[in-house]
């Protein structure tokens, strides 16, 4: 399970939602988006950092690294992989399954819905 912040960055919030997904019985990995684990309590500065993703391709490029990093692990089934995300996480999800990654679904938590791009994968 790939699991995908908020705005605010790779927080305590996202960390234990996957801590609570192993605890389940899954393989979680939250992904840091901005990396250096840089992360904020400024809606501001969230919305600065988020705001270079929205609406571009980078969004679904830095989803796909850490479900890449997921994959690689050898821990899990690919062809049973999926993604949650929170917010602009949520956003996230639906831009890494639109653009072809192998997910078998997401979940977008109070996502912004994102439009498909034209001739995205939308089944």
């Amino acid at each position: 399970m790939l699991v995908v912040h908020e705005w605010w960055g790779l927080n305590e919030y996202a960390k234990h939602r996957a801590v609570q997904l192993a605890q389940l019985g899954y393989v979680a990995f939250a992904v840091d988006m901005y990396g250096q684990g840089v992360s904020t309590t400024d809606a501001k500065v969230a919305g600065a950092l988020s705001g270079q993703f929205h609406g571009k391709p980078l969004m679904a490029e830095r989803a796909r690294a850490g479900l890449d990093q997921l994959l690689a692990t050898g821990l899990v089934n690919p062809g049973k992989v999926a993604a949650i995300g929170y917010c602009f996480g949520g956003s996230t999800v639906q831009a890494l399954a639109y653009s072809g990654a192998p997910l078998a679904g997401i979940v977008s938590f109070h996502g912004g819905l994102i439009p498909a791009p034209e001739g995205a994968r939308t089944t």
